[in-house]
């Protein structure tokens, strides 16, 4: 709770605004004392209003095998013009829980090595989401990893978004790799966390 207090802090986070910078030295910072290194992979996105540097932050816990899992989210903000939009839930909530998860996982041993990625541009640009203004930091991830010929290396990826409702309830996503799903809501399950993972795909 407290890296989500100091996150949103600074105020509205959105990519390219004065206050990412601060954000990305927060989430290094801390990862660099959980004793987890991190790089920074810088990009240039096309977006409806303009060109705009973004950064995805790459954490990296090695493991008895070269092969990863990555578990990600983001750490922009929505633009809003018409009010102030500090994104407790959403981008706050993914960024405090990797921070944390970083700590956790690197006092483990782990069978395989661990990315925590801190996505930027994920949200869009304009009002609502549409056509290919959003997501810009996953994309460029996905594309820089096929040029690099390390993509196959990838065994799974899991994204957090918006996990810190009052009354928090998952339900199952039809368009996520069904076995991935599977794997996640059995283990709630058996660890007693069936109220918060459903076992439903739609509300009820």
């Amino acid at each position: 709770y407290e890296h989500l207090r100091q996150v949103v802090s600074l105020g509205p986070r959105p990519s390219g605004s004065p206050a990412i910078e601060p954000t990305r030295a927060y989430i290094i910072e801390q990862l660099k004392a959980a004793g987890v290194s991190v790089v920074r992979q810088s990009f240039v996105a096309k977006t409806p209003i303009g060109d705009i540097p973004m950064v995805n932050l790459i954490a990296t816990i090695p493991g008895a095998r070269k092969e990863r899992i990555a578990i990600s989210g983001h750490y922009d903000t929505k633009l809003f013009r018409e009010f102030r939009f500090v994104g407790a839930n959403d981008g706050g909530s993914s960024t405090a829980f990797l921070i944390e998860l970083a700590r956790v996982l690197k006092a483990r041993q782990n069978a395989l090595t661990l990315e925590l990625i801190f996505f930027d541009g994920e949200e869009a640009t304009q009002r609502d989401w549409g056509g290919t203004d959003h997501t810009y930091g996953s994309q460029y991830y996905v594309d820089a990893a096929r040029r690099s010929g390390t993509l196959p290396g990838l065994k799974a990826l899991v994204l957090v978004d918006m996990i810190a409702e009052r009354s928090q309830r998952f339900l199952r996503e039809t368009n996520s790799t069904s076995w991935l799903t599977d794997i996640i809501w059995t283990t709630a399950q058996r660890m007693g966390h069936g109220a918060v993972f459903v076992n439903a795909s739609t509300p009820i």
